[in-house]
């Protein structure tokens, strides 16, 4: 009788956790990059620059990504630096369904730019780089062969001074190869964190893993990796096999 109760809980917790829940996970920055100019991870000053990790949290088709970065409050500094004189602003967000990082975690990937390691198969462009509040954003589908093709780097932003070059920060939105989606997608910033929301509807992105890459657009520090992730159907399809499994038991032991 004991064990008949245990497994009704165990299944029972398992669908409290599962079903019509949203799902989180963690990815510390333990990316660097290349052309760091001997600074390591972060180029510049840590408290303007840090990025600490990303959560991404999974609501059928509906993705969040929190980056946790002290970038937050700085956001348009050292507009003299910069090709427009706007300063320094928020990078887009870079998405793909597998990750092939150039380099090995043991060194930070400092080999890793825009011209080796993952090609980005989509991005959400902020529609205002320099809004320390955030605002709305387009879902992009990346299609050119290489990251040259689709994105922007470090230095179409920055005119001078000590950066991250050769990292991709932004989606290239002129490009033929880049494409607007109707996706849903926005950004807001907030105490600590600036804010991704997207759908993911018709993408590979929720097949397994998902790839992520983020960075200011000077690209002082840059956040990349992997989390793994599931299809919106898999915790709901687990939970109708738990219930019947449940509903079988209970006319076992009736």
């Amino acid at each position: 009788m004991l064990g008949s109760k245990l497994k009704v809980g165990v299944a029972a917790f398992i669908l409290s956790a599962g079903v019509g829940s949203a799902h989180a996970y963690s990815l510390d920055d333990t990316y660097s990059g290349g052309d760091d100019h001997g600074y390591g991870d972060v180029i510049g000053h840590k408290s303007k620059f840090d990025v600490h990790g990303l959560d991404v949290s999974v609501s059928g088709s509906l993705v969040t990504v929190d980056i946790s970065t002290n970038f937050w409050n700085d956001i348009g500094v050292y507009s003299g630096l910069t090709h427009n004189g706007n300063g320094i602003g928020v990078g887009d967000l870079m998405l793909s369904s597998s990750w092939d990082p150039s380099g090995s975690a043991s060194d930070g990937y400092k080999a890793g730019d825009s011209a080796t390691g993952t090609v980005w198969s989509y991005g959400v462009a902020v529609d205002n780089a320099y809004s320390t509040s955030g605002g709305n954003a387009t879902f992009y589908a990346l299609s050119g062969a290489e990251n040259a093709d689709n994105l922007l780097n470090s230095e179409d932003f920055l005119s001078r001074g000590t950066y991250r070059n050769g990292q991709a920060v932004a989606v290239n939105e002129s490009s033929s190869s880049v494409t607007a989606l109707s996706n849903s997608a926005s950004w807001s910033v907030s105490d600590g964190k600036i804010s991704f929301m997207f759908d993911a509807q018709g993408t590979d992105l929720l097949s397994g893993d998902l790839a992520l890459h983020w960075a200011m657009l000077c690209g002082n520090d840059v956040i990349e990796g992997q989390v793994e992730v599931s299809e919106p159907g898999t915790f709901a399809l687990l939970g109708m096999g738990l219930l019947g499994l449940f509903s079988i038991r209970r006319r076992q032991t009736a």
